[in-house]
């Protein structure tokens, strides 16, 4: 948990106590005391309020420990040596009364990582030892009307340079590929078993596997949603991606081309045309599929599709006995 502070100067104070130091010395170590005193003075001007940490600022904070309250910090150009870097930040929603550390902290762990993923998509590419972190308020900070949660990168031991905003390096394909991916890890991880011999914890891998395949609501179907975005600008996946749905649509033509010499769809009709429209209905029952609906509604479409196909023939004399049966038994058989 983290305590902001209202952002106060402490450039005069720095000043008093480098001339403090000099008067304190001999003329032999005034050198190395002004470096040290320069060094002090540009630690100090830097230092600032948690509570006024933008997006995108790099920064150390004080003593070099990530976790525990704090109340400054010291912000450092990005190009520069630092621990930790703002990625988002966001408003807690809430009356006067303070919800409570732990649940503070759910709120900022689901948000930061949503923010984190926006402002650096590609987590594979963090600097070692980086992880994320956020600065909340706390009992005292909420009285006050704090509501601001900080989220950020942090390293615990060591430094990193550089910042880690790449949002704008990548193509839109890019980072559809990467918000799918990043979306099944992080739902691995939140259900990570804690042992790695599968075996003995084989009913724990089995729930872990069944949560991945739930997530409906961020998973997506990432290798069909990836290769789509691809195609529009990667001459490979596009071809390859076209010669799936060619050999899909010829399936279907032959099917279709046997159900009119079969006399079950109306020979006039084009089959090539026929072909892509149950080609596109069959990817929104895919899509109708993840966004919640159930087997029995997409029966249902599935049905009310066939039906809409032009009959041939022998389907509309099926069509007429199946209807007699319903009026009156054994009607079909006269």
């Amino acid at each position: 948990m983290m305590t902001r502070a209202p952002y106060r100067s402490l450039r005069g104070l720095a000043a008093v106590t480098a001339l403090l130091a000099l008067a304190a010395v001999g003329c032999s170590e005034a050198s190395e005391v002004v470096d040290d005193a320069k060094d002090g003075a540009k630690k100090a001007a830097r230092q600032r309020s948690v509570f006024s940490l933008d997006v995108g600022d790099c920064y150390n904070p004080n003593g070099g420990k990530v976790e525990g309250e704090a109340y400054l910090a010291e912000v450092v150009p990005c190009d520069e040596a630092h621990q930790g870097e703002v990625v988002g930040e966001f408003a807690l929603d809430g009356g006067s009364e303070y919800p409570g550390d732990e649940k503070v902290v759910e709120i900022a762990d689901g948000r930061c990582a949503v923010e984190a993923q926006t402002y650096a998509p590609d987590t594979w590419a963090l600097p070692k030892g980086v992880g994320l972190s956020h600065y909340t308020p706390t009992r005292e900070s909420w009285a006050t009307g704090d509501r601001a949660v900080s989220c950020t990168y942090t390293v615990e031991k060591g430094t990193f340079k550089g910042s880690l905003n790449t949002a704008k390096s990548f193509e839109p394909d890019q980072l559809t590929f990467l918000k799918g991916s990043n979306a099944v890890y992080e739902t691995l991880w939140a259900h990570q078993p804690v042992t790695d011999d599968v075996e003995a914890a084989l009913k724990d891998y089995k729930a872990q596997a069944k949560a991945v395949a739930a997530d409906r609501s961020r998973r997506g179907c990432m290798l069909a949603k990836s290769a789509a975005e691809l195609a529009t600008t990667d001459d490979a996946v596009r071809r390859a991606v076209e010669g799936c749905y060619a050999r899909w649509r010829a399936e279907l033509i032959a099917c279709i081309k046997q159900a009119q010499r079969d006399g079950d769809i109306d020979a006039g009709q084009n089959p090539q045309a026929l072909a892509t429209t149950l080609l596109a209905f069959l990817r929104g029952l895919e899509a109708l599929r993840k966004g919640g609906a159930g087997p029995a509604q997409l029966k249902a479409a599935a049905e009310q599709m066939i039906a809409l196909l032009p009959p041939g023939r022998a389907s509309g004399t099926k069509a007429r006995r199946h209807g007699n049966k319903t009026g009156r038994a054994g009607a079909a058989s006269s």
